[in-house]
């Protein structure tokens, strides 16, 4: 099926800045769209079947069979994650809903308990469990008896051919024995790792060449050496704001609103908060490629049991994905493929796996705290404890949509896309249920206009509020976004305070310069100042209605390349690399080099000055040296450069090319830590 429904098409509407404005409540404009019959008509009837075909499974098995015999490690390893990914799989059976990450908080939203719907699903699947057992084959030879057992053991309960069998089961006694080896020497492994890197699964170079098949040495290099990290915990978290650490609070600043503020004097390399998203949404093309619960890179990964577009690294991840946000959106994703509506838009799935009567009850709850309490801006999104927590959608609630700054045109866009929404969930039998899971009987109009709305502000939410979420070992490589309450009170600069990074579905922030007492804790919502030029920063922030009032807008610092390399430690004024007297107040300086930082010669009283920050210096252009070569960073050699930093901010200052320079390596450094 190919849908024609436009959604930049405004030809039906007479009057857009009448019916589609800031002044309009969020029901009153959907209604608009809502209340079109030609809508109604001109939309698909039926939801795109995701492909589950035995057929189908066979063939790119047997292919991947055929590439496997000749070596080809890598594409076999693909086909047969295909055939997975395609074969039909058990039935879900019923599941009743309940509660998860803290049964206490009355707006959790509901999510359906695992063990109702049975973990890992008995009953014959011939082209499933023959794709296990394939792939099980591949991976002993590559020497991973673990992930073998694991499929080893799928395709057994899911009965696979009796000539598969025969293989398999040898293979099942000669992995517990290696397994049963490894553990004896589990010890050495876990010092090994822990010098290599913090993570799960890691193994060395050298047990590449143990292999006794000469097969595609990078799909084994990549299966073997994928980490997957462990987010950074908060030394000491805040009491009211889990996710963020106890020297920033919640207050209104002077300029921007709501934001973060510093309690104490916070230094380079601080972890400031560790916020888990809400929600969030991989881009299409990654999405055979990457959990799609905790967002690792898969290889080996398990399939949905009811579509083929996404896939789970684990039974963990697999049950909590389909008892939360894969719920509903698993009988809708293939036809948003088709309507080519972005994965990175999924207002669906910050409803995890809620029903339309449990939505309403937690709205209702809500309105009628909210009314209570009488919460003042800083509050808001807070319990009545006094507790902001990011799971619960009462934070959700309260995040900024900027329906007033939109144009017209815009909110038009947006409340088509809630109208697609709110048709696949009518039409997906999973929403509109009792709280039993039976099918609603007769549907009002206010049903569905109150579901529009609530999708419009998910929207409206998401498109202000968005984090961009990157693969765990190549910062450049964008996956997804997602939705992180706490980290949206962060309030914007050019010249930011913090930097962040992400860890799977975790987004780390870290002090990356000095920030005193009281002072505001900022982000960036583009680029840093040194990336890109004042107008070009400006257009882009235009885009989100955002007017920067930062100290790099005001006076217009020039990007990198302009800048200067050093400004003089004695009166703040920048000069050149070429310069060995400043200009301003006289002082001598050492010539400027890009190993070199320019500083007084023959002052005494700047002499401890220049030592500390010369051997500092040193140190840090031995960790950007260090990143260059690859070779492994330490967290001595973090300290060393978060050191750096702050004694350039204190005796030198920006902005110049040497402190850009030294904040763009930390955050080189915390992504590979």
């Amino acid at each position: 099926m190919k849908t024609t429904f436009d959604v930049s098409d405004t030809s039906e509407y007479t009057s857009i800045e009448n019916e589609f404005n800031g002044q309009k409540s969020l029901e009153e404009m959907f209604a608009c769209v809502w209340d079109l019959e030609e809508k109604h008509r001109s939309f698909p009837s039926n939801l795109v079947p995701s492909i589950k075909s035995e057929e189908k499974a066979n063939k790119l098995r047997i292919l991947g069979d055929r590439f496997y015999s000749d070596g080809k490690i890598e594409m076999s390893l693909s086909l047969y994650n295909m055939s997975l990914m395609v074969a039909p799989h058990p039935q879900l059976k019923k599941a009743l809903h309940i509660g998860e990450n803290g049964e206490n908080d009355p707006y959790i939203l509901p999510s359906i308990n695992p063990a109702k719907y049975g973990g890992t699903l008995d009953g014959e699947c011939r082209a499933l469990a023959d794709g296990f057992a394939s792939r099980a084959i591949l991976l002993y030879d590559l020497k991973l008896q673990e992930k073998s057992l694991q499929d080893i053991n799928l395709a057994l309960t899911y009965r696979c051919s009796e000539a598969l069998r025969n293989k398999i089961v040898a293979l099942r006694e000669n992995c517990q024995v290696s397994e049963s080896r490894l553990k004896d020497s589990a010890e050495k492994a876990r010092e090994i790792n822990e010098e290599c890197h913090n993570h799960k699964l890691e193994t060395t170079e050298s047990s590449l060449k143990e292999s006794k098949d000469d097969h595609d040495k990078s799909a084994l290099k990549r299966l073997l050496t994928y980490n997957i990290k462990n987010s950074p915990s908060l030394p000491e978290p805040s009491i009211t704001a889990p996710s963020l650490s106890s020297c920033v609070k919640v207050a209104l600043t002077p300029s921007s609103g709501r934001g973060l503020i510093a309690e104490r004097d916070i230094y380079p390399g601080e972890v400031l908060l560790v916020d888990r998203a809400y929600s969030v949404g991989l881009e299409v093309e990654e999405l055979s490629t990457y959990c799609t619960s905790c967002l690792c890179l898969c290889l080996t990964p398990l399939p949905c049991p009811g579509c083929s577009e996404v896939i789970f690294c684990s039974e963990h991840c697999r049950q909590k994905g389909l008892s939360s946000e894969h719920w509903i959106e698993c009988k809708i994703l293939s036809t948003l493929i088709d309507m080519k509506v972005p994965c990175t838009y999924y207002p669906h799935k910050m409803l995890k796996s809620s029903t339309y009567l449990h939505m309403t009850d937690i709205l209702k709850k809500l309105q009628e705290e909210e009314e209570l309490l009488d919460q003042s801006q800083t509050l808001r999104g807070f319990s009545k404890e006094g507790l902001y927590n990011s799971f619960s959608y009462q934070a959700v609630r309260h995040l900024c949509t900027n329906k007033e700054k939109f144009s017209p045109e815009f909110l038009l866009r947006q409340c088509k896309h809630a109208y697609i929404f709110t048709k696949l969930l009518q039409m997906s039998g999973r929403f509109f249920t009792s709280y039993d899971g039976e099918p609603m009987q007769h549907l009002a109009r206010e049903d569905f206009i109150v579901t529009g709305a609530v999708l419009l502000s998910h929207i409206l939410m998401i498109h202000s509020n968005q984090f961009t979420i990157s693969d765990q070992n190549q910062a450049s490589k964008q996956i997804g976004s997602g939705l992180f309450p706490t980290a949206s009170l962060v309030n914007h600069s050019c010249y930011q305070s913090t930097t962040r990074y992400s860890s799977g579905r975790d987004l780390i922030l870290v002090a990356r310069m000095p920030i005193q007492a009281g002072e505001e804790v900022t982000g960036t919502y583009t680029t840093d100042f040194s990336r890109r030029s004042f107008p070009m920063r400006k257009a882009i922030l235009a885009k989100y209605h955002i007017d920067c009032k930062c100290i790099a807008c005001e006076r217009q610092w020039p990007t990198y390349e302009h800048l200067p390399k050093f400004r003089c430690i004695e009166c703040k004024q920048t000069g050149t690399d070429k310069v060995e007297v400043c200009l301003h107040c006289r002082v001598k300086h050492l010539q400027c080099s890009s190993e070199e930082i320019s500083l007084p010669s023959k002052e005494d009283t700047w002499r401890d000055t220049l030592l500390k920050i010369e051997q500092e210096l040193r140190k840090a252009l031995e960790v950007e040296d260090k990143l260059k070569k690859g070779e492994k960073i330490s967290q001595g050699d973090c300290k060393a450069l978060c050191q750096c930093i702050e004694t350039a901010h204190r005796y030198i200052g920006a902005p110049c090319q040497f402190i850009c320079s030294l904040e763009n390596t930390l955050l080189s450094v915390l992504y590979i830590l």
